[in-house]
């Protein structure tokens, strides 16, 4: 008896789906998974699946082709997307880029409070232009103050960070 109610249920919902008429697409309910690099499937990660998103949608999706390592939100309207070559730092909401840097030309990255403290490396003085168009500032400035809001992702970051400036190097 159990298997024919199972085989009911299933022929119902299936006339049930070929039946409806509605023509509103619900859409996708959640972002999808990133691929990870080790071809493993793992469980669904919210943060990491916003965060592949954003990838392929920020600045018209000039980082698509970068590998995804990590994503959080800042304090404020803010996050954080951490590739295998940069760290990007926008707006949630619009995606617009506030300061963007590559791995090779962060210095160090430790925790301050429940924030982030990246510092730069000194330019060279063929590169200056290139590091503050990079940094969207009139001037470089040695660091840059990340707004974590809880230590959990401020040590998270930091070693995120810190383990992809020393692949970088």
């Amino acid at each position: 008896a159990g298997m024919l109610d199972l085989a009911a249920k299933t022929s119902d919902g299936l006339v049930n789906a070929a039946n409806d008429t509605s023509s509103e697409f619900a859409g996708r309910v959640r972002p999808p998974r990133p691929t990870p690099l080790d071809g493993v499937l793992r469980v669904f990660d919210p943060r990491a699946a916003t965060g592949a998103d954003v990838l392929r949608r920020v600045n018209g999706g000039s980082y698509r082709h970068e590998l995804f390592v990590a994503y959080a939100e800042l304090q404020g309207m803010e996050a954080v997307l951490v590739t295998d070559k940069r760290l990007v730092v926008m707006e949630v909401c619009t995606l617009e880029v506030r300061f963007r840097v590559k791995m090779a030309d962060i210095g160090s990255a430790r925790t301050q409070g429940s924030g982030v403290l990246v510092s730069m490396k000194s330019p060279s003085s063929q590169g200056i232009k290139f590091y503050t168009e990079a940094l969207g500032v009139s001037s470089p400035k040695p660091d840059r103050h990340l707004l974590c809001g809880d230590l959990t992702t401020a040590e998270f970051l930091v070693s995120t960070i810190v383990a992809c400036c020393q692949a970088a190097a």
